[in-house]
């Protein structure tokens, strides 16, 4: 074979290797950022937002994405929603988030309509029209929910699935249901001017000044609720008779989501803080509470909390402290495995805050509290997603490898059983609104 002809095939097969490579590295590239058109916004439309929302939006899996647009129609400005599918709803006066239930095939919003609020179904039903519609709760398995509405007469009433209602009150708070769809309960304020607690079985407990804040045991055995008795001071009432108390201020008790067992943050007579456990730990004083973060099972946990000197750290129960700080702002568990961050603001410099993970790195500095971090399922995905909206109306996201976005909605991560792994979120470009995938390994 001649040189030439050698050095002919050569420069082919190199170019057919670059050209294998570059194919390979656009495929990587094109799985990494999924940019996927949702919708254009025409001509007197702009994004809105839910009345009980900070987005814009609402995602959830298997791409389907809700949006709310304000088009300015007659002078009047109106809002609408879109589906996955296309199809268009209103136009309204307003309207509260959407909501999926039955794994996402079902879904429902109230909206506010010239004739007063409805609350609208994906088959077409609607129910109302009511003085007002709000707190629409749904059961974990979404097989069930209520909501409360204020009727022509001015009572309210809890209005469920079956169209069962319970009322008139002169006022009610949203149904909270058990883990396990067995058990519901509520707060109502009946004409006698007194709070009572009512549950699925019939039972009432009350009166009370104010009541507040069911939980559920996983089994739905045990609950618990906060109640301001009539004496003025506050109490944990578990469905076993016993009584914790008396508190200075209104208690949120909370079950582990994968035991029976539970724990609280009570306000003292004198004004301290102390959280208490199930098993009689108890720890404190505290000049304030803070957020408490829990490994699914509860094995390990650790909250915030703003000791007597003033200065705030983050406690977790093998013993380990972490601090001084001037505030912390967030804290968090990564489900997936053993990671954790919390995000706090040093003494010295005002707004000087950092993000800092269990292996000693920290991120900063950020002059603002609106940030937190979204986990992936492994250690090195990770995005900082600031939730205040900036001066272009945008939220930010900060990938751990450098990938930087702007969004209309919240950021979440997708694990569909280990196979198919992504951020996703909402971006709007050029009057254009993309459906944005981040893919990991």
């Amino acid at each position: 074979m001649s040189y030439m002809k050698k050095n002919i095939i050569q420069i082919f097969f190199i170019l057919f290797v670059s050209m294998q490579i570059s194919s390979i590295e656009k495929k990587e590239i094109k799985k990494e950022i999924e940019k996927k058109l949702i919708y254009s916004l025409q001509n007197g439309e702009q994004i809105g937002t839910f009345t009980n929302r900070w987005d814009s939006s609402n995602i959830i899996l298997n791409d389907q994405v809700v949006l709310s647009i304000d088009r300015d129609e007659e002078g009047y400005k109106q809002s609408r929603f879109i589906l996955i599918n296309g199809k268009e709803y209103g136009p309204y006066v307003d309207t509260f988030v959407v909501q999926f239930t039955n794994n996402g095939k079902e879904w429902n919003f109230i909206a506010l309509k010239q004739r007063g609020y409805f609350v609208i179904f994906s088959d077409g039903k609607e129910l109302g029209p009511y003085e007002y519609a709000n707190y629409f709760s749904i059961s974990p398995d979404g097989r069930n929910w209520a909501f409360i509405a204020r009727k022509l007469d001015g009572q309210y009433y809890v209005i469920f699935k079956n169209e069962k209602e319970y009322g008139p009150y002169m006022d009610a708070r949203p149904v909270t249901f058990s883990l396990n769809n067995d058990a519901w309960a509520f707060n109502a304020l009946k004409p006698d001017g007194k709070y009572y607690a009512i549950f699925n079985d019939g039972k009432e407990y009350g009166p009370y000044k104010s009541s507040h804040y069911f939980a559920f045991s996983l089994d739905s055995k045990k609950w618990a609720f906060s109640a301001e008795k009539l004496d003025g001071k506050y109490y944990v009432i578990f469905n076993d008779s016993k009584e914790y108390g008396p508190y200075e201020s209104q208690i949120f008790v909370q079950f582990y989501r994968k035991s029976n067992k539970w724990f609280f943050w009570a306000k003292k007579l004198g004004g301290n803080y102390s959280i208490i456990f199930n098993d009689g730990k108890e720890y404190g004083p505290y000049k304030k509470k803070g957020y408490l973060s829990l490994r699914l099972g509860g094995k390990q946990w650790a909250f915030i909390a703003e000791k007597l000197d003033g200065k705030s750290y983050v406690i977790f129960n093998d013993g380990k402290e972490y601090g001084p700080y001037k505030s912390i702002m967030d804290l968090k568990f990564n489900k997936y495995n053993k990671q954790w961050v919390f995000f706090a603001e040093k003494l010295g410099k005002k707004y000087d805050y950092y993000f800092i993970f269990n292996d000693g790195k920290e991120y900063g500095v950020f002059q603002h509290w609106s940030f937190q971090v979204i986990f992936s399922d492994n250690s090195k995905d990770w995005a900082i997603f600031k939730y205040y909206r900036n001066d272009d109306n945008y939220f930010s996201i900060i990938f751990s490898d450098g990938y930087r976005s702007n969004s209309i909605s919240s950021l979440k991560f997708s694990n569909d059983k280990g196979k198919n792994k992504f951020f996703y979120w909402l971006l709007e470009e050029n009057r254009k609104i993309y459906l944005m995938k981040k893919w990991i390994d």
